[in-house]
């Protein structure tokens, strides 16, 4: 009997252990950067000082287009910062760029 209350408190232990740990506010601040990428600019975006994403050329449309200005690239980079945060996916699509005015071609 006492062999097998000690397992079932052991494995209580580590259960409280584990969800202890979880929701915690311990996550990494996500932090996004926009930078210059040839004629145009990109984004990144960061959590602590592992880089997650770097996005040279603006999603979800066909060919390898920069983003014009910073403040497009921002938006951007903001709407996946958000997406994130969420726990959602950070795909961007292309009714995504046309709701934020996003311009294709510089």
């Amino acid at each position: 009997m006492t062999k097998r209350f000690f397992k079932l408190y052991f494995i209580c232990f580590l259960a409280a252990a584990f969800f202890s740990g979880c929701g915690t506010g311990t996550e990494p601040h996500l932090q996004g950067n926009v930078y210059p990428v040839g004629a145009g600019f990109g984004y990144t975006i960061s959590a602590g000082k592992k880089l997650l994403i770097k996005q040279t050329v603006i999603p979800a449309i066909n060919g390898n287009h920069v983003f014009c200005d910073t403040a497009d690239a921002q938006k951007i980079c903001d709407l996946v910062l958000q997406k994130l945060q969420a726990h959602k996916s950070p795909y961007v699509s292309k009714e995504e760029l046309t709701a934020l005015k996003i311009k294709t071609k510089c």
